[in-house]
């Protein structure tokens, strides 16, 4: 009946993929879903996407900071966190598989905007983690990072109740 239930969203979507191919070279399969917007406040979005490569899956992190100040960029580097409080009252935990480096952007304006965004930031998770994730909904994503001084921070981002089915519905899409 479970197995019912979570794979009854995919006969009713339809996925939009970034990638759904497999490679000439390796063999390998690679599917990713678009990204989706989590959550976003006045200086901070987050969106994630789910990739699946052969029989791995993954959660792609995309994360736009901006301030009216100038700051050096961050990064995220190999093995980071990034903490998933679901509404059961469980935190699933990722480790970044790659590093990025923050990238510095400037919005011309009066006064200027300016950014640091990294994209495609891969988190490894199992597949028994994306079930939990079908089964109980996520409500606040910590994402840490390295300052450029070296130190860690960490930002926290509210995952809204409507974005709930959109999260499911990418994870439907690579399972």
């Amino acid at each position: 009946m479970m197995l019912l239930l979570i794979a009854a969203p995919g006969f009713t979507q339809k996925c939009k993929y970034e990638i759904n191919q497999k490679d000439p070279f390796s063999q390998k399969f690679y599917k990713q879903t678009k990204t989706e917007q989590v959550g976003s406040t006045f200086y901070t979005a987050m969106g994630v996407a789910f990739a699946k490569e052969d029989s791995a899956y993954y959660l792609v992190l995309e994360m736009m900071e901006s301030s009216y100040s100038k700051f050096d960029p961050w990064h995220i580097t190999e093995k980071q966190q990034l903490q998933i409080l679901l509404t059961s009252g469980k935190t699933i935990t990722l480790h970044a598989q790659n590093k990025k480096e923050g990238v510095r952007g400037t919005v011309i304006g009066i006064p200027p905007v300016y950014t640091c965004k990294v994209e495609m930031v891969r988190y490894k998770i199992s597949e028994g983690d994306l079930m939990t994730l079908m089964t109980s909904a996520p409500t606040l994503m910590r994402v840490y990072k390295t300052m450029p001084q070296g130190s860690t921070e960490h930002q926290d981002m509210e995952i809204k109740t409507k974005k709930h089915d959109n999260l499911q519905n990418l994870i439907s899409c690579v399972l």
